[in-house]
């Protein structure tokens, strides 16, 4: 096999790995202390708006049974 052909074949390879490739997502985690699950608006609180936090809702998702210790 001359070396035309071996950087050819290797640019190939290197060239499908990229196509390949997956962007990672973005993450957001969101910690409070003393925030109860009906005090936001995502979870039906008519008494504090949360546009913001509904927005990242809407859009992503929720975990509705997550602790911190």
């Amino acid at each position: 096999m001359n070396l035309t052909l071996r950087l050819f074949l290797l640019s190939l390879l290197l060239a499908a790995t990229c196509l390949g490739a997956v962007e990672k997502p973005n993450l957001v985690v969101f910690i409070s202390d003393d925030l109860g699950r009906l005090d936001t608006s995502i979870h039906g609180s008519k008494d504090v708006r949360t546009p913001t936090m509904d927005l990242f809702a809407a859009k992503g998702m929720t975990f509705d049974n997550a602790y911190v210790a």
